[in-house]
């Protein structure tokens, strides 16, 4: 047998492939103390072995880089949407900041009309609800328009389903306040909106609030 059949019949006895016959062949020249064949054996395993744990490495070595690789695309990842979430609210501010400088001046000058609606001008205050619209007033003369905002919003959820001309002209005067509270506290976008509602809906404040809107463009 000569030294590529050895490396054949040891590829084949360690793959477990050798057929019978040459594996009792095999078998008994590896018990012969005079042929090389258990130390070319043993010198081919320790070859795999070396090839086995190189490729281990190698593999670990790839996952490493691998999981390095996804670790600085989230960092990256992460820094991207920080920048993104700070240019977007840098251009909000941009945008919200000058309209809100635009409408500050209107919510005094406008939250005083409210005391000429229907509703305030109905006679006695005994219904708790116009009390309420009262004492939002007081709070605006305060200077109180977080407070004053409360009531509004409160008279707003107690008077929006009802049917009765009493009581819209009530849920009318505190979505008016709500407006000019919104206005006074910083928020244009949301007061925006709703001044849009009320010029919109044909009602007792729809030529104040497109007033308010043409205005402010």
């Amino acid at each position: 047998m000569n030294q590529l059949e050895h490396t054949e019949w040891i590829d084949l006895y360690l793959a477990g492939t050798l057929p019978p016959a040459d594996k009792m062949e095999f078998e008994r020249l590896l018990s012969d103390p005079e042929s090389s064949l258990l130390s070319e054996m043993q010198l081919q395993q320790d070859i795999i072995m070396a090839i086995r744990e190189r490729g281990m490495r190698e593999m670990l070595q790839a996952e490493e880089c691998r999981r390095h690789r996804q670790k600085l695309f989230w960092r990256i990842s992460s820094v991207s949407l920080i920048s993104l979430a700070m240019a977007a609210a840098l251009a909000l501010l941009l945008i919200i900041a000058p309209l809100a400088r635009q409408m500050f001046p209107y919510s005094e000058q406008y939250a005083v009309t409210l005391n000429n609606s229907q509703a305030m001008r109905s006679g006695e205050i005994t219904d708790p609800l116009l009390q309420q619209l009262h004492q939002a007033q007081t709070f605006i003369t305060q200077n109180n328009w977080r407070e004053a905002d409360r009531l509004a919003v409160e008279v707003m959820k107690q008077t929006k389903s009802t049917e009765t001309e009493e009581q819209l002209d009530l849920y009318h005067d505190a979505e008016w306040l709500h407006a000019q509270c919104l206005m006074h506290r910083n928020c244009p976008l949301q007061a925006r909106r709703l001044l849009k509602k009320i010029a919109s809906d044909n009602g007792y404040y729809n030529k104040q609030a497109q007033n308010i809107l043409d205005k402010i463009k």
